[in-house]
Parts: C-alpha cells; sequence; structure tokens
C-alpha cells in the first residue's frame, strides 16, 4: 500500500478545516493515517462489484479506522500522473469517466457504490436476489442493477439503480 497515496487522499478530500496528518502507518493491504480529529483506514482495491478495474488508474477505498464495519466509504480513483478523483461527488465520478473512459458494468458498478449520500456502505447485488445486473441499449449502454444496505441484524434495504454510460454518465436511483 503507497503510504503516500493514502495521506493524499486523506489530505486533499477527507481532512477538516483546521486538522492536519499526524502519522501515516503502512500496512500490507492498507495504510492508517491518523489525523488530530480521526483515523482513516485507506485500502486500494483490484475490483468493484464483479469486474476488475480497468488499466489506467487505481482505485483506492477509505473508511473511517475508529469504527466497526457498516460506516460508509468513500472512494477514490487515481490517474498515472496523480490526479486523483473523489468518486462519492457526481462530478468528480463524471469527470474521471470522461478521462479513463471505464465500461459500462464497471462505471455502474463505481456509481452503485460510491454516489449519493448514503447512511452505510452499499453492497452490489450480483446474484439473481432480488436481480443480477443487467446491460441493454443502443447508444449509451444502460446498466439496471441492484445493491442493498443492512439497516438491522437481518434486515436489508434494496434499491434499483439505473445508469446510462456512454460519453457521459447519468443514472436514477430508486427504492425496492
Amino acid at each position: 500500500m503507497n503510504a503516500t497515496i493514502a495521506r493524499r487522499l486523506v489530505t486533499d478530500f477527507l481532512l477538516p478545516d483546521g486538522d492536519e496528518v499526524i502519522e501515516v502507518m503502512p500496512g500490507e493491504v492498507a495504510s492508517i493515517v491518523v489525523t488530530g480529529r480521526a483515523d482513516w483506514r485507506v485500502e486500494p482495491l483490484r475490483e468493484i462489484g464483479t469486474t476488475e478495474t480497468s488499466p489506467g488508474y487505481r482505485l483506492f477505498v477509505a473508511e473511517s479506522a475508529m469504527t466497526d464495519v457498516g460506516d460508509p466509504e468513500d472512494g477514490f480513483a487515481v490517474l498515472p500522473d496523480g490526479r486523483a478523483f473523489h468518486l462519492n461527488d457526481p462530478a468528480q465520478l463524471k469527470a474521471f469517466h470522461r478521462r479513463v473512459g471505464t465500461g459500462p458494468l464497471e462505471t455502474a458498478f463505481l456509481v452503485a457504490s460510491y454516489v449519493e449520500p448514503q447512511p452505510a456502505p452499499r453492497f452490489l447485488v450480483t446474484g439473481p436476489d432480488p436481480e443480477p445486473p443487467v446491460l441493454t441499449g443502443d447508444g449509451p449502454t444502460r446498466v439496471t442493477l441492484c445493491t442493498y444496505t443492512r439497516r438491522g441484524e437481518g434486515e436489508r434495504a434494496y434499491e434499483r439503480w439505473e445508469v446510462a454510460v456512454g460519453e457521459d454518465v447519468e443514472w436514477t436511483r430508486a427504492n425496492l
């Protein structure tokens, strides 16, 4: 794990005004970035959903290192030239897609995983319960997929995403 990238992502996108990075502890899988107010766990990912990430960027996820699994995650795409995109920001996700040209399924997985406010991590549904991802269309490819968040013990809240991927990216999300 590249500690320099982890520090930069936290500093540029997650650090509140007036806070500073105190220490970065690199690990085999992830780096922990310690700040005055919070600690962040930053980890590279090689796949999103059921597909490997495209060449031309590295995908990172950051989450609080101080809580149990279940907090929202922030996604980042880092290009070889060092430019980084915060994928939770719709404008930055669209700019990243225009720059790199990720495929329809990969783009839809990135949209459904990171954009729009979320109270807990979204999990992609890749099997038949309730529906697997479906690609259709002429022109922009339309990807329909489902995600869920955990709402309590054994409870899940499902969402259906319609993601149109062409030169640009547009999406809608509806609760099931």
